[in-house]
């Protein structure tokens, strides 16, 4: 699927590691865009209750398909 490199890099800041995840072309489609991408891993990644400023919260970066393209407005 154009726009996707099929890949999620996890970085541990209090572990110092990284981690690379492969995720398949249904995914993709399932959670399409930055936004639903980005709260799909928040939802499978943050436990309830979670404090804000624990080193167990998250923080995604998730850009959509359109980015890096001549598309109006898709890099904002």
């Amino acid at each position: 699927m154009l726009g996707y490199q099929g890949k999620i890099l996890h970085i541990d800041l209090a572990a110092r590691t990284t981690r690379v995840e492969e995720f398949g072309e249904a995914f993709a489609r399932s959670y399409l865009g930055g936004n639903g991408f980005g709260a799909r891993l928040l939802f499978d990644l943050l436990r309830p209750g979670v404090d804000a400023l624990s080193p167990e919260n998250v923080i995604a970066f998730a850009v959509g398909p359109y980015t890096d393209t001549a598309v109006p407005s898709a890099s904002r």
